[in-house]
């Protein structure tokens, strides 16, 4: 684990930061590439992305605050310090998604075409944003004696929330071997970015593509949150994420039967 790149006098390079940055280039890139094929220029991917960054790094850590309430209370001050990692996809993908349907509006953008060009770039940027999820200590995995478990250095998150719950002596080195979770998230949004590509290459109805996003990636988060074990909330059984995975997951099947409906009904007219 590296939570710190390096550090130049007073100037810190937080491994979570810097994945950050080189996830908001990667989506940049996406939408640029993409966005031509939809007739959509570069001064447009620019404006869009800066519209996600915003709207998703105030929902992300939001709803990242509000799990960890108690710590937050106690120190208000952390609660911007958003280069040390504490950001929950979902909420950045919420408010992210509600305030790009507003910039359409503004800008007299299709809003489904914009969805599906979004839905399409931001696995690739969370792939890597996990990897400084992994790099940070954060939304580690539960306790396993597997081979790709990992332990984590004295400081990390795992060490001390282990610590905290008896688990480790205070002398102990190292956490627990743990389920590198993160990995196994970067590894299913590579490979959901993958046929998300396919998907756009095939594309016949706006929307479509945003509706197969929010199932793909539902059903993956939803499997890799049974691997973690870091404190988040939960409704019985289940987390709120994965709860949040349901119910877009739903939404999109939902979507995608009416629209496949709508076709065949404007084929029999």
């Amino acid at each position: 684990m590296h939570s710190v790149l390096f550090s130049l006098d007073h100037i810190v390079i937080h491994s979570f930061g810097a994945c950050l940055a080189i996830a908001i280039l990667a989506c940049y890139f996406v939408l640029v590439r993409l966005g031509k094929s939809m007739g959509l220029g570069a001064d447009f991917a620019s404006s869009m992305l800066t519209v996600l960054i915003i709207s998703g790094l105030i929902g992300a850590r939001l709803f990242y605050v509000v799990e960890h309430w108690a710590y937050y209370s106690q120190h208000p001050g952390s609660i911007v310090k958003v280069q040390e990692g504490g950001l929950v996809f979902y909420g950045g993908f919420i408010l992210g998604s509600i305030a790009l349907a507003a910039f359409c509006r503004v800008r007299k953008a299709r809003v489904l075409d914009v969805l599906d060009l979004m839905a399409t770039a931001v696995p690739v940027g969370h792939a890597i944003g996990r990897i400084g999820c992994f790099l940070n200590g954060c939304c580690y995995g539960r306790v396993s004696g597997s081979c790709v478990a990992v332990s984590f250095p004295k400081g990390s998150i795992p060490w001390s929330e282990q610590l905290g719950e008896g688990m480790i002596a205070p002398t102990a080195v190292r956490s627990l071997p743990v389920l590198p979770s993160q990995l196994f998230e970067t590894a299913l949004n590579f490979l959901v970015f993958g046929i998300m590509l396919l998907l756009f290459r095939r594309r016949r109805r706006p929307g479509s593509l945003a509706a197969a996003y929010v199932m793909l990636y539902g059903a993956a988060r939803f499997t890799v949150e049974f691997t973690r074990a870091d404190p988040r909330l939960h409704v019985g059984p289940l987390s709120i994420g994965q709860l949040i995975s349901v119910v877009l997951f739903l939404g999109g099947l939902a979507a995608t039967v009416a629209m496949s409906r709508r076709r065949k009904e404007c084929v029999s007219a």
